[in-house]
């Protein structure tokens, strides 16, 4: 059995894929275009974890949803956490930094979260200029 990948590592390799800014999609999980594999943000953490995002139920590590500042520590339901990324990540002004900055955040708190287990993330601040 193969041993799951850290938080860190999801992220540091969500970080790669989308540093191509030609694999970053909305409105879609998945989709080819041109010549090229296109993911949503949940699309994009779905593959790295190993999962198909065009046949299998696609969910979000509650590790993932903390780290990237779309769910605290005393919140439940990972459905709701679901969607509200689906909806950030479709909003008509979301762009490739936006995704890009957000992982960023992402990493810098499983960094925190991996050597203490008492951190709690920050609220995510989106930058402020564009």
């Amino acid at each position: 059995m193969t041993k799951p990948l850290s938080l860190l590592t999801r992220l540091l390799r969500l970080q790669t894929l989308f540093s191509d800014r030609r694999k970053w999609t909305k409105g879609e999980y998945v989709t080819r275009k041109a010549n090229h594999t296109c993911y949503c943000f949940v699309g994009g953490m779905n593959k790295i974890a190993g999962k198909n995002p065009r046949k299998d139920f696609l969910v979000v590590a509650a590790d993932e949803a903390i780290a990237l500042g779309f769910m605290t520590l005393s919140e439940q339901g990972l459905v709701d956490v679901h969607r509200q990324i689906v909806t950030w990540n479709d909003n008509p002004e979301r762009t490739i930094k936006d995704i890009r900055h957000r992982i960023a955040f992402g990493i810098k708190n499983a960094r925190l979260m991996s050597k203490n287990p008492d951190y709690k993330p920050p609220p995510y601040q989106p930058e402020t200029t564009k």
